[in-house]
């Protein structure tokens, strides 16, 4: 949704006056949160480059969290055949409807 805004608010800004603090201050907070965003992706791709080069010996609690969460990410995949080939979904499960 804020990237709805986002762009909205940068489409409309080219009617307002460039000179206008308000504008001003607007284009400086999209360029600040841009450069947020990338240097998030700089740091996962960093973070997935060295984790590939040792496989997170040097940070086992980290790889402790990507095991869990690979699991849990397994078991939320098989949910939706489960549910299919049963016609509903087991109590409990967050399948179809929840």
């Amino acid at each position: 949704m804020g990237d709805i805004l986002t762009g909205i608010g940068k489409g409309l800004s080219g009617f307002r006056l460039q000179d206008d603090p308000d504008v001003k201050i607007f284009n400086a907070q999209t360029e600040m949160k841009e450069f947020s965003e990338r240097e998030g992706k700089i740091y996962a791709r960093l973070g997935r480059q060295v984790y590939e080069t040792d496989g997170g010996e040097n940070y086992p609690e980290i790889r402790a969290e990507l095991d869990l969460l690979a699991a849990n990410k397994q078991a939320a995949e098989s949910r939706p055949r489960t549910c299919r080939g049963r016609g509903t979904c087991p109590p409990g499960s967050r399948g179809a409807g929840a």
